[in-house]
């Protein structure tokens, strides 16, 4: 399904989604090509619970929408996925959140990242 007009008007900014396509062997991650997704991206100090059960200060929430092509998302998306900022920063993803449409697709999701590294 479509994103809603007054939702997509909310992400002014972008961000590039890479996943993870391989590993070498000393497990260096290897990354395939980038998608650009709009996004909204926001400064927060909020506690959340990572992908391995811990609780953790997230320091930034982005609201990921469908890439405006092809109308995807990034559903595999993990801690080991890489994701670049506006500003060129890819800080650790923490946890992902997808929130579903009325069919059980995916429509957003909501991304928690930690300290950037630059």
């Amino acid at each position: 399904m479509a994103m809603d007009n007054d939702l997509r008007e909310l992400l002014q900014q972008s961000v590039t989604v890479a996943l993870v396509s391989s590993r070498d062997e000393f497990n260096a991650r290897s990354f395939a090509a980038g998608v650009v997704y709009p996004a909204r991206v926001v400064e927060v100090f909020e506690r959340i619970v990572d992908f391995n059960g811990a609780e953790v200060l997230a320091s930034t929430v982005v609201w990921i929408g469908p890439e405006t092509t092809t109308e995807t998302m990034p559903t595999t998306m993990n801690s080991e996925s890489q994701i670049t900022l506006p500003d060129a920063s890819t800080p650790p993803i923490l946890a992902v959140h997808e929130f579903p449409d009325e069919t059980g697709s995916a429509h957003h999701l909501k991304v928690f990242l930690g300290t950037a590294s630059r």
